[in-house]
């Protein structure tokens, strides 16, 4: 758990509903709402981020893809001129 001094009051709004939600559950577990809140925000922000690298990670991929078969179609008439020279040696 963080210490005090770096922690800082923040005022945040919430539905009514969502209040008696959390205070049903800071009785429950006997915890502060600031606790809940807290680790809620954490876990929010971790996925959010990981998340983000996910798009990221697709975003280069799908580079990757296009750049690979840019590579690939410049590259296809050296493959047919290999499979031709490979007949001709081996008399195919």
């Amino acid at each position: 758990m963080l210490e005090r001094e770096q922690r800082k009051e923040i005022s945040v709004v919430l539905s009514q509903e969502v209040i008696e939600e959390l205070d049903r559950l800071v009785i429950k577990e006997k915890v502060e709402r600031s606790e809940v809140i807290m680790e809620a925000t954490q876990e929010f922000l971790k996925q959010k981020k990981a998340r983000e690298m996910r798009t990221e990670m697709e975003r280069g991929y799908e580079e990757m893809a296009k750049i690979n078969f840019a590579i690939a179609c410049e590259c296809t008439h050296v493959e047919a001129e290999a499979e031709s020279k490979n007949i001709e040696v081996l008399g195919g």
